[in-house]
């Protein structure tokens, strides 16, 4: 093997191994896609294997030579981790209650 078909395959190999994000999980016969909300993802895949729970605070507002207007806001986050057969773990991240981000990757 070449040199060059060497650097391609582990180009590749890498990029198969990291994390991915998707628009739709599959959970049995049902999809879930984002912006489906809590409730909705736990009737269709049942309880997660683990929840993780964060709050995230930002300012929200303008600013002008004449003075500024913020307002301090916090998102509550979860991370729902679905284990999956094989090797792979899917978190489904929810921002109040809704489904922001669903990343699947190697355990």
């Amino acid at each position: 093997m070449n040199k060059g078909m060497l650097i391609a395959l582990c180009l590749a190999t890498n990029s198969v191994l990291a994390d991915s994000e998707s628009n739709s999980y599959r959970c049995g016969n049902e999809l879930i896609t984002l912006g489906d909300n809590i409730f909705e993802v736990q009737d269709i895949c049942g309880q997660s294997d683990g929840v993780y729970r964060w709050t995230e605070a930002r300012a929200s507002g303008s600013y002008s030579a004449q003075g500024g207007d913020y307002q301090a806001r916090s998102d509550e986050l979860e991370r729902h981790k679905y284990s999956d057969y094989g090797k792979f773990d899917t978190y489904l991240i929810f921002r109040n209650g809704t489904l922001e981000r669903i990343v699947q990757g190697r355990r």
